[in-house]
């Protein structure tokens, strides 16, 4: 029998401190990562793109409660356009900051947080797609996840086999609730039935692209960690599953590459 863990997430309503001075910029950096992205790859649909985002961030401040980006945070970029000036103003509203809250440090709920991450990154991609079509947007989104997790993340060739993530479900701060079997050396699966990016991404009009620029990510994050990893799924809470059923490879451990069935997951851990 498999070593079976179970997880539970944390509320999404866990007060997280933090730094705007340093968050912010963290943030940026990946949205506007994205924008260059597809003035490189599609130059000349780029200015609609922009106009595109621009206008819907804009139409989303609202939304969340907020207002203009005031001057206390567009100090921190004094060289923001109209597109970053109306996407911060979003963000800003989805934390919660205003003008009376301190420079130093903030408080946002958990999942606040997970929304100014997930959700001006989905709204920029469906942006894109408004421009492009579905067709050609939702692979441009796919190859720039790729391209920026190889960019990012750390590589660790040393790692013998996925044990490091069996190991993180003893952590206390989780994002998600799981069922998880280690079925010997070089195999991991999960069956996640709730996941705090799942409750965010849900709920929006497009769930193929929140999967395309969110969930799909999770492959690519996978190899750029070690070559030797690959991970395999055929369901997603966003993408409408009543699960998401994954599974970590080890090349280096496994004789084939083989996800197991969906009677394997309906029947994890209830033995």
């Amino acid at each position: 029998m498999p070593e079976i863990r179970r997880t539970t997430m944390c509320d999404p309503n866990t007060p997280v401190t933090y730094r705007p001075a340093d968050y912010l910029p963290r943030l940026r950096t990946l949205f506007d990562a994205f924008v260059s992205y597809v003035a490189e790859e599609a130059p000349s649909a780029y200015g609609a793109f922009r106009e595109s985002a621009a206008r819907r961030f804009r139409e989303l401040i609202d939304e969340v409660g907020g207002a203009e980006a005031s001057a206390v945070y567009l100090e921190l970029f004094p060289d923001s356009d109209a597109l970053q000036r109306a996407r911060l103003s979003y963000v800003l509203g989805l934390l919660g900051l205003t003008d009376e809250e301190p420079t130093g440090e903030c408080v946002a709920t958990k999942a606040a947080g997970t929304s100014a991450r997930l959700l001006p990154a989905y709204y920029q991609a469906v942006a894109l797609s408004d421009v492009l079509g579905r067709t050609e947007a939702i692979p441009m989104i796919k190859a720039f996840v790729d391209r920026w997790l190889a960019e990012t993340v750390p590589v660790d060739e040393s790692l013998e086999d996925p044990g490091r993530f069996w190991d993180d479900l003893e952590g206390e701060q989780n994002d998600v609730t799981q069922v998880a079997a280690r079925l010997h050396r070089g195999r991991i699966a999960f069956r996640v039935e709730r996941c705090l990016w799942a409750d965010v991404l849900a709920p929006l009009e497009d769930p193929e692209i929140a999967h395309a620029g969110a969930c799909y990510g999770d492959f690519s994050q996978i190899t750029a960690l070690n070559p030797n990893f690959v991970l395999t799924r055929s369901t997603t809470l966003v993408e409408g599953g009543p699960y998401c059923d994954t599974c970590i490879h080890d090349r280096r451990h496994v004789e084939s590459i083989e996800h197991p069935n969906r009677a394997f997951f309906d029947g994890l851990g209830t033995s």
